[in-house]
């Protein structure tokens, strides 16, 4: 039977040109609109490698006026801005709601401000986003350390690198422990390797490094730029924790630092995505793909219902000559498969080619081949569940009509 549907299909050649075009048109775009749905959802699920509920960021800023000249000593810097700072996380640290507490350097999540730089071992380089954080900072957001250990706050030549930094360099992220590796000059020796990190919920995998604040303090004393406190209150705090906590902070004697707000990582994570435009773009881009399905719906289905209706005199033929009504379904429908099946081969070679070109009208395709796969996959099984649809209800329809009958649409 399926040879002799190739021949009828290509004797109807010129009636089913447009319908070929147009299955052929809307299965590449329609592939595209799976990669960039498909896309967002692994992206997502993929785990961020950090914790943010019941966390906030306590933000201090320095009093205007009071940050330190240009050729101020160290020994000036630490007394007058690092003693005050450490006295003040201190405070922090002892208050009976908070859990962990850090200290950091344009590290904490949701930061529109990084530092980003190349690791290399041997003839391996990766570029990475680099984290000054104390050890504590691993707590608060409950990073995950899959190998090794944790470097101690006071050890500039220690670091701890995610596992994608760890699977790059040294193929597996247990080898990477106790191995050396080079960033901005510096040799250091790694420690622990942490679970895969990403920079926010949509981004992808973020090579990552974590070293000592210590490395950081001397750039940051003294200047506007004011390093991060970031806590976790314990599961039990009071309601009012945080509260009581800003109006224990509020007041902090001749400290060069002020307390701006203590404010939950939910909120920070709410106003990034409202900076970057994220949540917008992605209701944007998920109305865009319901409205196109519908849009390609109404038309897959409109234009194989018009064209199985106009061949009702055909199906009273067949039915006058003994053909089932299960024999009749199971033909238009096969037919209609088979038309798909000639439209789609050639699309997924341009779709193919477009992909290793990059070109892509919705922006760049999936770099993960397992996503582009789950996308054309995808793509045929909605147009074949439209063309059935819009097949199979006339096609039953007529069906029911006397062969008499149908042989009068002749």
């Amino acid at each position: 039977m399926i040879k002799q549907i190739f021949k009828i299909v290509w004797a109807q050649r010129r009636s089913n040109f447009l319908i070929w075009m147009e299955l052929m048109l809307v299965s590449l775009l329609l592939w595209m609109v799976m990669d960039q749905l498909f896309g967002y959802f692994h992206r997502y699920s993929v785990p961020k490698g950090f914790n943010v509920e019941n966390t906030y960021y306590v933000n201090i800023n320095m009093i205007p006026g009071r940050s330190a000249p240009d050729n101020t000593s160290m020994d000036s810097l630490i007394k007058n801005y690092k003693v005050p700072l450490l006295s003040l996380f201190d405070k922090i640290k002892r208050n009976p709601n908070v859990e962990a507490a850090a200290i950091s350097d344009m590290s904490r999540p949701y930061n529109g401000s990084n530092s980003w730089s190349d690791v290399t071992s041997g003839k391996k380089n990766v570029n990475v986003y680099l984290r000054h954080v104390e050890p504590e900072f691993f707590d608060v957001f409950r990073i995950p350390l899959l190998y090794g250990k944790r470097y101690l706050s006071t050890d500039n030549s220690t670091v701890v690198i995610s596992k994608t930094v760890a699977d790059s360099l040294f193929k597996s992220a247990p080898n990477a422990i106790g191995k050396r590796c080079a960033i901005n000059g510096d040799t250091l020796t790694i420690v622990g390797v942490t679970d895969t990190y990403k920079y926010y919920d949509f981004a992808d995998e973020t090579p990552t490094t974590y070293q000592p604040m210590t490395f950081s303090y001397k750039y940051i004393l003294g200047t506007i730029g004011t390093p991060e406190i970031c806590i976790r209150l314990k599961d039990n705090a009071s309601a009012d924790a945080i509260e009581k906590m800003k109006k224990e902070l509020s007041n902090l004697g001749d400290s060069p630092y002020y307390l701006v707000d203590i404010t939950p990582f939910d909120s920070i994570r709410s106003e990034y995505f409202t900076w970057t435009g994220e949540v917008k773009s992605i209701k944007m881009s998920m109305g865009i793909i319901v409205f196109f399905l519908v849009n390609v719906l109404l038309g897959i289905v409109g234009a194989f219902w018009f064209r199985t209706e106009q061949r009702k005199n055909e199906i009273g033929l067949r039915m006058a000559i003994g053909s089932s009504k299960s024999g009749l379904k199971s033909y238009f429908l096969t037919e209609s498969l088979i038309l798909l099946l000639l439209a789609v081969v050639p699309s997924a070679i341009i779709t193919i080619q477009m992909r290793f070109f990059d070109v892509n009208v919705l922006g760049s395709w999936e770099q993960k081949i397992i996503i582009f796969i789950l996308s054309g996959v995808a793509t045929l099984l909605i147009l074949a569940g439209m063309i059935m649809l819009g097949t199979w209800i006339p096609v039953r329809k007529a069906s029911k009509i006397q062969p008499s009958e149908a042989l009068h649409y002749e």
